[in-house]
């Protein structure tokens, strides 16, 4: 999943310098955009995958491995996980519609908000 989501953000990221300097259209781009749904399914795989690998890392044998490499290895994948969701808060914040969307998800199917 992290490699995946890397080519992906990678992709998304050619396609929208692709837009910008050849095409010249500006960001933000909207929703339905290839820079924003390739960036999106790519951060979606870098927030499954570091979590799927630190469940793995957790229940692995530790006798031979070095402490120093899984704290290293731990905190890489922590700060892997972090940035993606950082960057999906921004989508979803900095992105009115999506973000109405997002709530009223929330307010619809929590029963803590009914």
């Amino acid at each position: 999943m992290v490699f995946f989501g890397f080519l992906l953000d990678l992709a998304a990221t050619s396609v929208a310098a692709f837009y910008d300097h050849i095409l010249g259209w500006q960001a933000p781009y909207p929703v339905l955009s290839w820079p924003v749904v390739l960036g999106t399914v790519g951060g979606i795989g870098l927030l499954i995958g570091p979590v799927g690998m630190l469940y793995l890392k957790w229940k692995s044998d530790r006798d031979p491995s070095d402490r120093n490499m899984v704290t290293m290895d731990v905190a890489f994948l922590v700060l892997l996980f972090l940035t993606s969701l950082t960057g999906m808060l921004l989508l979803i914040f900095a992105t009115p519609r999506l973000w109405e969307c997002c709530w009223s998800f929330i307010w619809e199917w929590s029963p803590g908000f009914s």
